[in-house]
C-alpha cells in the first residue's frame, strides 16, 4: 500500500478527532500533543514520539494520543510499535473504523494480506458509508490473487471517485493479472488519453496490447516503455515478439539480441527466437535455439514439432521423424504433427507408417482433402489400385483437381494393363473406359480398350476405339500400325497413313547363319562402338525372328533418340509398350522424347506412369521436376525435386538439387 494512502487516513483521523482532542484531553497533555504534532511536521518523528509518551503518561486513557503515537511509529516504519499503539487505541475506542483501516495499512505493508483484509472488512462493518475503503479492500484482494473480487471493488470505488487515476491503474494491472488483457487495454487507454504527458506505465500497457494481439499498437507503446527504461528486459522481449508477429523480422531479430544481451537466461523466450530464425532461413541457428529451449522445457511438444519442421525443410527426414515422434509422445492429439510425420514417411517410401498416420488424421478429420489425396497416392504406390481409385473418385466429386485426375487415370490404366497382361480382357475394359471418361484425350486408354475388344472378338467396338486413339494422337505410328494390322486381319483395307510402312521393320529373308541372338549381339557391338546406323540395321533384322522382343524395340528407340529422330524414337518406345505395358524404362525414355520437343503434357503423363509402376524410379521424379520447372510451376517442381532427393543416395547431387530448391523458393 502506498504511504500516501496511510497519510490520508491519518489526516482523516486527526480531523475527525480534533473536537474530541480539544474537549477531552488534559491541558498539559494537550500541550505535549501539539508539540508532538509540530515536531512531526518538521519530520522529527523520534523526538515527537518521546514528547507524546510524556503526554500519555499524563493522560493515558486518551485514545487519540495512542492513535497519534501509532502514526509516528508508522512514519519511521516501526510497524511493531505502531500496531501495539493502534491496538491500545482500539481498547479505548473499539468502534473506530479508521483505526482498523490504519492497522490494515500496516499489515498490508508487512505482507500479511489475510489479516489486513479482515481489518478492512471490520472497518466497513463499523462504517459502511466510508466508500473510500473499497480501494483498500480491492488492493489487498489483488495482492492475494483474488482478482475477480478485487476488480468488483475497484469498479465500485471508481464509480464514486472516477478521477482517481491510481485506482484506475491498479484496476488495469489487476485485469492484466486476471488474463483480461482487453479490459486492461481499455483502462490504460483511459489513463493515457486523459493525461499522456504524465503516463509512465507503458510497459504494462504494451503487455496488455501484446496479449490482446494488437501488435501494431503494442510495438508503438513498448517503444515508449524502452525510451523511458532502456534496460527493461520484459519490454524488449514483448517488442521482439510483436515485431515477429508483424513479420518485421529484422527488427524482431535486433530486439531478441538486445533482450538476450540484457538477460542471457531467458530460456523461455528461445522458442520464439528459434521460430524467428527458422522463418528467416537460418536453420543451423534455429536448431541450436530449439535445442537450448528443449533442454530447459523438455515437455513442450511444440518445440519438438517445430524442430522437426526445420529438419524436414533441410531434407533430414530421419531427424524430422524423430522429433515429430517426440512431439506426439508429449501430445498425441496434434493432428498437424501427424500429417507432417505421415508426409515424411511418405517421402521415405515407408508406406506402412505413412498410411498409419494418414489414417489417424482421417479419424479426427475425415474430410481432410489433402490427407485423403496423400492416402490415395500411398495406396497407388503400394499397387493397391482399386483402393486408390475409390478415393480419387470420391475426392474428384468434391473438388476439381487436375493432378488427382491424372493420378486417377494413371491408376485406372495401370490396373487395366495388369488385367490385359493376364488376358482378363473383360475385367480390363471398365478401367480403360473410366480412364477415357475422366480424360477424353487419353489416347492410350482408347488404344488399350480397342485391344481388349479385339481379343474378345468385338470387332466393331475395337475399330471404333482404334479410330478414337488415332484421332487424338494422329502422329502415333504404333496406333496406326495396329489399326492397319487389325483391319488387314479382318480383310478391310483401310490405309491410315502413306508412311505407315516406314515404322515397321524391313521384311527380308535372314541369312541361314544369322539368328535373333547373333543379330542382337552384333547390334550391341555396333552400339558400343557408336556405329548407330549399323546397330539399327542389326536390331531391325533381329525383329524378323521375333517381333515381340520389347527390349529390342527399346534399344531402337534409344538409338533414334541419340540421332535426335523424335518421330522414330517415340514409335519404337511405343511399340515396346504395346508388348509390355509395364515397361518403365520405355515409359521413361518416351517421356524424355516428349520433353525434348517441349511436349510437357505428354512427357508428364509418361513420368507419372513410371512412378505409378515403380515409385522408387528415382529419376522419374527428377524428370518430372524439370518438366514442371519448364512450365514455370515452381511449387510442383520443388515437390518433385524434394522427392528425388529423398530417394537419391548421391550426396553431391543432392546438394546441387537442394541449392536449386532454395533458389526456386527465393524467386
Amino acid at each position: 500500500m502506498k504511504k500516501q494512502l496511510l497519510l490520508i487516513i491519518t489526516a482523516l483521523i486527526l480531523v475527525l478527532s480534533s473536537n474530541y482532542v480539544q474537549a477531552q484531553m488534559i491541558q498539559e497533555a494537550l500541550n505535549l500533543y501539539k508539540q508532538a504534532c509540530s515536531l512531526e511536521t518538521e519530520n522529527r518523528n523520534s523526538e515527537a514520539i518521546q514528547v507524546l509518551r510524556k503526554a500519555i503518561a499524563i493522560n493515558g486513557d486518551d485514545a487519540m494520543l495512542y492513535t497519534k503515537l501509532a502514526g509516528l511509529y508508522a512514519n519511521i516504519s516501526d510497524w511493531q510499535n505502531a500496531l501495539a499503539a493502534y491496538k491500545k487505541s482500539l481498547e479505548l475506542r473499539p468502534n473506530d473504523a479508521f483505526i482498523y483501516i490504519s492497522i490494515g495499512n500496516i499489515l498490508q505493508t508487512q505482507g500479511n494480506y489475510k489479516d489486513a483484509y479482515a481489518s478492512y472488512m471490520h472497518a466497513t462493518e463499523i462504517f459502511p458509508d466510508y466508500k473510500y475503503n473499497y480501494l483498500n479492500i480491492a488492493n489487498v484482494q489483488s495482492l492475494m490473487g483474488q482478482y475477480k473480487e478485487a476488480i468488483d471493488n475497484y469498479n465500485k470505488f471508481l464509480g464514486i471517485y472516477p478521477e482517481e487515476q491510481d485506482a484506475r491503474e491498479s484496476l488495469a494491472e489487476t485485469y492484466l493479472r486476471n488474463n483480461q488483457a482487453e479490459k486492461a487495454c481499455e483502462e490504460y487507454n483511459v489513463i493515457y488519453t486523459k493525461n499522456p504527458g504524465e503516463f509512465k506505465n507503458f510497459a504494462n500497457y504494451g503487455l496488455a496490447l501484446f496479449k490482446s494481439k494488437k501488435y501494431d499498437t503494442a510495438a508503438e507503446i513498448l517503444q515508449k516503455a524502452i525510451a523511458l527504461d532502456p534496460d527493461n528486459v520484459s519490454a524488449h522481449a514483448n517488442l521482439a515478439v510483436s515485431y515477429q508477429q508483424l513479420d518485421k523480422d529484422d527488427l524482431a531479430l535486433a530486439e531478441f539480441e538486445t533482450t538476450f544481451r540484457l538477460n542471457p537466461n531467458l530460456t523461455y523466450l528461445k522458442f520464439d527466437y528459434a521460430n524467428l530464425l527458422a522463418d528467416m532461413n537460418k536453420p543451423d541457428l534455429a536448431i541450436e535455439q530449439y535445442k537450448n529451449y528443449i533442454a530447459a522445457y523438455p515437455q513442450n511438444p511444440n518445440a519438438y514439432a517445430n524442430l522437426g519442421i526445420v529438419y524436414e525443410r533441410e531434407n533430414n527426414l530421419n531427424l524430422a521423424i524423430e522429433n515429430y515422434l517426440k512431439s506426439l509422445s508429449k501430445d498425441n492429439t496434434n493432428v498437424e504433427v501427424k500429417k507432417k510425420l505421415a508426409h515424411c514417411y511418405h517421402l521415405q517410401n515407408d508406406y506402412a507408417n505413412a498410411l498409419r498416420y494418414y489414417d489417424e488424421v482421417l479419424i479426427v478429420n475425415g474430410n481432410d482433402f489433402d490427407t485423403k489425396a496423400n492416402k490415395a497416392l500411398i495406396l497407388h504406390a503400394m499397387s493397391k489400385y482399386d483402393d486408390s481409385i475409390t478415393i480419387y473418385k470420391e475426392l474428384l466429386t468434391k473438388q476439381s483437381n487436375d493432378r488427382l485426375k491424372d493420378n486417377l487415370v494413371s491408376a485406372l490404366i495401370t490396373q487395366g494393363d495388369l488385367f490385359m497382361e493376364s488376358n482378363q480382357y473383360q475385367k480390363a475394359m471398365p478401367y480403360f473406359s473410366d480412364a477415357a471418361s475422366y480424360n477424353a484425350n487419353e489416347a492410350y486408354a482408347y488404344y488399350q480398350l480397342a485391344k481388349a475388344y479385339e481379343n474378345t472378338n468385338s470387332n466393331s467396338k475395337a475399330m471404333e476405339n482404334y479410330e478414337k486413339a488415332i484421332d487424338i494422337d494422329s502422329n502415333n505410328k504404333l496406333y496406326k500400325a495396329e489399326y492397319e494390322r487389325f483391319m488387314a486381319k479382318n480383310k478391310k483395307e483401310t490405309p491410315v497413313s502413306e508412311n505407315i510402312t516406314q515404322m515397321l521393320p524391313p521384311v527380308s529373308q535372314p541369312q541361314e547363319i544369322e539368328t535373333e541372338q547373333t543379330l542382337i549381339k552384333a547390334g550391341d557391338n555396333f552400339y558400343n562402338q557408336k556405329k548407330y546406323d549399323e546397330a539399327i540395321e542389326k536390331y531391325k533384322k533381329s525383329l524378323e525372328f521375333n517381333k515381340e522382343n520389347s527390349v529390342t524395340y527399346l534399344k531402337l528407340g534409344n538409338l533414334y533418340k541419340i540421332k535426335r529422330d523424335a518421330t522414330n524414337s517415340s514409335s519404337y518406345y511405343q511399340r515396346a509398350l504395346v508388348i509390355n505395358p509395364s515397361y518403365t524404362d520405355a515409359w521413361f525414355n518416351l517421356g524424355l522424347v516428349y520433353a525434348e520437343v517441349n511436349n510437357y503434357a505428354d512427357c508428364k503423363k509418361c513420368f507419372s506412369r513410371v512412378i505409378a509402376l515403380n515409385p522408387n524410379y528415382t529419376y522419374a521424379y527428377y524428370a518430372m521436376a524439370l518438366a514442371y520447372e519448364a512450365e514455370k510451376n515452381k511449387e510442383k517442381a520443388i515437390e518433385y525435386y524434394q522427392k528425388f532427393v529423398s530417394l537419391n543416395k548421391d550426396t553431391v547431387t543432392n546438394q546441387t538439387i537442394m541449392n536449386k530448391i532454395n533458389s526456386l523458393k527465393s524467386e
